[in-house]
């Protein structure tokens, strides 16, 4: 299978999962995508252009991002003005003068290492940079804002929190390495609120656990893009911890399928958890399973750490609940972690 094949059966499965007579709702619509360099923001815009190529759907796409780290595709769009880039660091003021339709706002940094060691910017740009982009909309009529959230805003629940709802308030210590992140969520969202609630914008927030996908860039510090690329040079994966610690993984079609799904509601106000409970896995499974589908050709070795690891995260075990998804958007996640890792992979060594 090749990588265009991987990516349009994923882009195919959003489409049933969401139902095309609910898409057709983008058409003709303008998309503003904040964070567009990031694995979600490149997702979100390589399948609205699938959508555009194939349906006819006539979509305007404007991306944000500080950066422009596209690939060839959607540079060449943006040549062509088939696509608006707008070169701009979110912790600066900005206006935006134009008729905008839906908000996607992705922008954020969800590296372990970058946020341990610069907590400051972490810390702004998922205030003041969510506060910047909300104060440039608050006077345009759009018809939905999406803020992404963090599943991170939950901290470390207690064992009758979990699967954790939507409902819980959090059990996140406000001083840790990793505070700036969680804090800066929660703030953000406190943010979108306080905009819902004065000015009136439409806005739902999601609150993602760990998502995954072809279009992750592996160079990102998290603990599955490690793992993967341990297979991919045939090195083995080594753990500084027993990996006891438990994740909940969700594949993209399903992360797109609750965006979209919560981007199309007409009532705003609402927090969805984006996850997938029966993806739940102890770390060291993970890694298990990843040296599995590489034929066992490496293998996962502990050398635990006697000092305090800063890019630790404090949670055990983060399970957000999808009870609230499936009764409200009726929609269950439907990718297992091995299908998952399997479309991944076979991506991968297609493009190494």
């Amino acid at each position: 299978m090749s990588e265009i094949n991987i990516i349009e059966q994923d882009w195919k499965e959003v489409i049933l999962n969401v139902g095309s007579k609910r898409l057709k709702n983008f058409s003709k619509k303008t998309i503003l995508i904040t964070g567009a360099n990031g694995f979600i923001g490149r997702s979100l815009v390589y399948f609205f252009i699938y959508l555009n190529e194939n349906f006819s759907t006539n979509i305007k796409l404007i991306l944000i991002a500080k950066e422009a780290k596209f690939d060839s595709k959607i540079s060449n769009l943006i040549k062509n003005k088939k696509l608006k880039f707008i070169k701009h660091d979110i912790l600066k003021k900005t206006s935006i003068n134009e008729k905008i339709d839906y908000v996607f706002h992705l922008a954020a940094v969800i590296s372990p290492k970058f946020n341990s060691t610069n907590p400051v910017e972490a810390l702004k740009i998922n205030v003041i940079g969510t506060e910047n982009i909300l104060d440039a909309l608050k006077n345009i009529k759009i018809t939905k804002f999406l803020y992404f959230s963090s599943a991170g805003v939950y901290g470390n629940p207690d064992k009758k929190n979990i699967p954790t709802k939507e409902e819980f308030n959090g059990n996140v210590s406000p001083v840790s390495f990793r505070s700036c992140y969680a804090e800066g969520k929660r703030a953000g969202e406190a943010c979108t609120m306080a905009y819902f609630r004065q000015y009136n914008l439409p806005i739902n927030i999601v609150r993602p656990a760990h998502m995954y996908g072809p279009l992750m860039r592996l160079n990102e510090d998290v603990t599955i893009n490690y793992f993967l690329n341990c297979g991919l040079a045939k090195k083995d994966i080594v753990l500084q911890t027993k990996g006891q610690d438990t994740r909940s993984f969700c594949y993209i079609t399903d992360v797109l399928s609750i965006v979209l799904l919560v981007s199309l509601m007409a009532k705003s106000g609402e927090i969805f958890n984006i996850s997938n409970e029966k993806a739940e896995v102890k770390i060291i499974d993970l890694a298990e399973l990843i040296c599995k589908i590489f034929d066992n050709k490496i293998k996962v070795k502990i050398q635990e750490k006697s000092k305090t690891n800063f890019f630790k995260s404090p949670m055990t075990r983060n399970v957000p609940s999808m009870e609230k998804v499936k009764n409200v958007l009726k929609f269950t996640p439907k990718i297992t972690l091995n299908d998952g890792l399997v479309r991944i992979i076979n991506n991968l060594k297609l493009n190494k």
